[in-house]
């Protein structure tokens, strides 16, 4: 059925997935994880014990996360809804060539995550500003998240006016340099970020920003969902391993 914003509404059964799967990690999730599983095991689920995680997030909204939205205005391609429900439920790397979608994909993902956590935020890097600019368009494009809570950010912005931008926007886009030098500035609260979404992420490698922001995140956020795009990840499994480990 279509939603107020003309989207597709779906019913909670991918969510139920994380529930039951949520239940048979009961007795192992301390807290001490990467975030590889969502802030659902322990954040607003009826029945989920608060204690069980020492560092919980954000609570979800419950009315929300009953459904999923998926966009009427494009498509609906089974391959990228296929992976929209893959994302949902885990950290995840897109890979898709140039054109068919991967920014389609973060944007859905993005919305619904939107949706879910009246105070969560999400973080959405490319590597240089051209691309942080052209996926702000791109994404405004698919979903309707609203304008007035959404930041550019760049290293030209001064530390004061970033962290008043932190603190009342709730999606950002930036390079992952800027969102590095802010984490380690203590300009925001890690703590509330409930999407990390990675663009051209092959270049998650090593000592590359991408990979020092998603372990920063880690260190003070276990509880933080991570989609990574890319159209070249790597010929091989031994290439692209690293990247699928930093995701």
């Amino acid at each position: 059925m279509k939603n107020a914003r003309g989207g597709l509404q779906y019913n909670n059964d991918v969510l139920k997935k994380f529930f039951r799967r949520w239940k048979k990690k009961e007795k192992t999730m301390d807290g001490s994880g990467g975030g590889s599983f969502c802030q659902l095991n322990c954040c607003g689920w009826p029945g989920a014990p608060e204690e069980c995680c020492s560092k919980r997030g954000l609570k979800i909204n419950e009315e929300a996360c009953k459904t999923w939205v998926y966009p009427v205005n494009y498509p609906a391609r089974d391959y990228q809804v296929s992976m929209v429900k893959a994302a949902l439920l885990r950290n995840t790397l897109v890979c898709l060539p140039t054109g068919l979608g991967k920014t389609l994909i973060a944007a859905v993902l993005m919305y619904n995550f939107y949706r879910w956590y009246d105070e969560g935020q999400i973080i959405f890097v490319a590597p240089t500003r051209p691309l942080v600019a052209q996926q702000v368009k791109a994404c405004h494009e698919v979903v309707g998240i609203p304008e007035d809570a959404t930041a550019e950010l760049s290293g030209s912005t001064s530390a004061l006016v970033r962290r008043r931008i932190w603190q009342t926007k709730r999606v950002f886009y930036a390079t992952p340099q800027t969102v590095e030098n802010d984490i380690e500035k203590k300009v925001f609260d890690p703590k509330r970020v409930v999407l990390f979404v990675v663009d051209e992420a092959h270049k998650a490698l090593g000592k590359y920003a991408y990979a020092k922001v998603v372990r920063l995140l880690a260190q003070r956020n276990c509880h933080f969902r991570v989609l990574a795009l890319s159209a070249t990840p790597g010929k091989d499994n031994k290439t692209s391993r690293p990247i699928r480990t930093c995701a």
